[in-house]
């Protein structure tokens, strides 16, 4: 419900790529190391290469299958 209505105020600023909870990036920080560098692999790296593409291509990332890389929607 939450997202209904900041999509109602911000329709043009909210990304489209969805972004979830995902512990390994919790267990990166508190090894000191970087996502990728920790798990580079993860549900959580590849939530975040989504959404760093949808904010530097200007293209939400396309969801896919567990374990393959998402493809930007043409």
């Amino acid at each position: 419900m939450k997202v209904v209505r900041l999509k109602a105020y911000f329709p043009e600023s909210l990304a489209a790529t969805p972004l979830g909870y995902n512990v390994k990036v919790d267990e990166a920080q508190s090894h000191g190391k970087t996502l990728w560098e920790y798990a580079p692999s993860s549900t959580g790296a590849r939530m975040l290469g989504a959404i760093a593409t949808e904010l530097f291509d200007g293209a939400p990332a396309r969801a896919t299958k567990r374990g393959k890389k998402a493809s930007r929607v043409a």
